[in-house]
């Protein structure tokens, strides 16, 4: 098993701890799955970062983000919303996301690899040359150049790797995706209670609509008519 596989293996346990049995994951899920959404980070990041350099003095945040919002549609060129904003909230203060590419390159880029580099499918990317193909390696050369690629992924900023910043970016994740659970469980829960209020008042005014008030004096109907009326306008108004 080679250290990339160790890495979304763990990320893989680590998520499945608190996932429902429904939507847990395999570690080539999980690759695949920020292999695929990464990207569309870094543009509204890009858009972002855009939109906070041209922020005008007294422009309220809320004014930046919108702004951000229209600068995604149009790199991506369709008019639905950023969907993802919550994993953009969630990640955009990490050192990975501090720095972000130019929106015109940004354009060009479609996937991240497994070490967590931009691969892309534009012909005329810089990096791919049209014009010639590349002489295979020799054994050493190959072996080399994989080696000071090992060695730039788990170089640091500031002595954090690249792996450490996209753990701890899966699990400020997790975290907030167990939060979002949690908040709809105790919203199911309050509903549930409301229902449950709601039954017991109904069933109260069916018990005093039904009650036999013949032998009430004045004060007592009065009193009477004046609760069916209170639960009629909590019930059905």
């Amino acid at each position: 098993m080679t250290r990339g596989d160790r890495y979304w293996k763990d990320i893989a346990e680590e998520y499945n701890k608190t996932a429902p049995k429904n939507e847990r994951r395999t570690a080539v899920q999980c690759k695949n799955h920020w292999n695929k959404t990464a990207p569309f980070i870094s543009k509204f990041n890009a858009c972002y970062d855009r939109a906070r350099r041209e922020h005008g003095s007294g422009e309220p945040d809320d004014q930046v983000m919108e702004r951000a919002r229209e600068e995604y549609k149009i790199m991506v060129k369709k008019k639905r919303p950023f969907a993802l904003e919550h994993w953009w909230k969630a990640v955009k203060d990490q050192p990975k996301w501090g720095t972000s590419y130019p929106i015109e390159e940004l354009v060009k880029r479609t996937e991240l690899n497994a070490s967590g580099s931009y691969s892309t499918s534009n012909a005329d990317s810089e990096d791919v040359d049209v014009t010639q193909k590349r002489r295979p390696q020799g054994r050493n050369a190959a072996r080399a150049e994989e080696t000071d690629k090992q060695k730039c992924n788990s170089q640091s900023v500031g002595g954090i790797s690249d792996e450490s910043v996209r753990s701890f970016n899966e699990l400020q994740l997790r975290q907030q995706d167990v939060a979002e659970k949690m908040a709809e469980a105790q919203l199911v829960q309050a509903q549930a209670e409301l229902e449950k209020t709601k039954m017991q008042k109904f069933e109260k005014y069916l018990a005093l609509v039904e009650k036999d008030t013949s032998g009430f004096d004045e004060t007592e109907k009065k009193i009477h008519d004046q609760m069916i009326a209170f639960l009629s306008k909590e019930l059905f108004s």
